[in-house]
């Protein structure tokens, strides 16, 4: 019976790890034909066993969960960031960095800078939410002027844009590209709860 309920541990833990989310104490009792006591048996060792490791069994209430240790969130959260930048094409750091450098910017300037189209670049952008539509411009078309988030300061681990390293010359740019400066009342800002709308879709 004792290899039973060492094989059964195995099984629920391989299972919780699989599953991911919190999964309910009477659904595993029922696949494993377990009673209450044996389920609840197996599940304390199971905690026990994870006590001081990276991950661990979480039981609350009725359902459990394996997941990974709060205390190391910080190694975590570490390694998402660096992973990315790493998933960041050279293309969309390119163009993110013109936004960065020369925000309030527009498509339009970006790709004048770039020589090429950069709908798909800019997209990628706000979909990792390192950009934002921070209003529209007041010129005909009204074009869509960008700006960088906090998520791209968490990103490149600084605290604000005056940290950014000295590698582009703003007005050195204007002056070749003949770009004119994109001023606060040159264009219409979204509110605040437009912008909410926009990064909650």
């Amino acid at each position: 019976m004792e290899r039973e309920i060492l094989k059964i541990k195995n099984e629920v833990e391989a299972l919780l790890f699989a599953w991911g989310e919190p999964m309910e104490i009477s659904e595993l009792m029922r696949f494993f034909d377990c009673t209450k006591l044996e389920m609840n048996e197996i599940l304390r060792t199971l905690e026990y066993e994870y006590s001081s490791r990276g991950i661990r069994l979480t039981i609350s209430g009725n359902t459990c969960q394996i997941s990974t240790n709060p205390i190391y969130g910080d190694i975590i959260s570490s390694f998402g960031v660096k992973q990315k930048k790493k998933n960041l094409s050279n293309a969309a750091m390119e163009t993110l960095g013109i936004i960065a450098y020369l925000q309030p910017t527009t498509k339009q300037i970006i790709e004048k800078i770039r020589g090429v189209k950069v709908d798909g670049m800019v997209q990628n952008l706000l979909e990792k939410n390192l950009i934002k539509e921070a209003g529209k411009l007041n010129q005909p078309g009204k074009p869509i002027v960008y700006r960088t988030t906090d998520e791209f300061l968490r990103l490149f681990e600084i605290s604000s844009l005056a940290q950014l390293p000295d590698q582009l010359d703003r007005e050195e740019i204007k002056k070749i590209l003949k770009i004119t400066e994109i001023d606060f009342e040159d264009y219409e800002e979204l509110s605040e709860e437009a912008e909410v709308e926009y990064e909650t879709k």
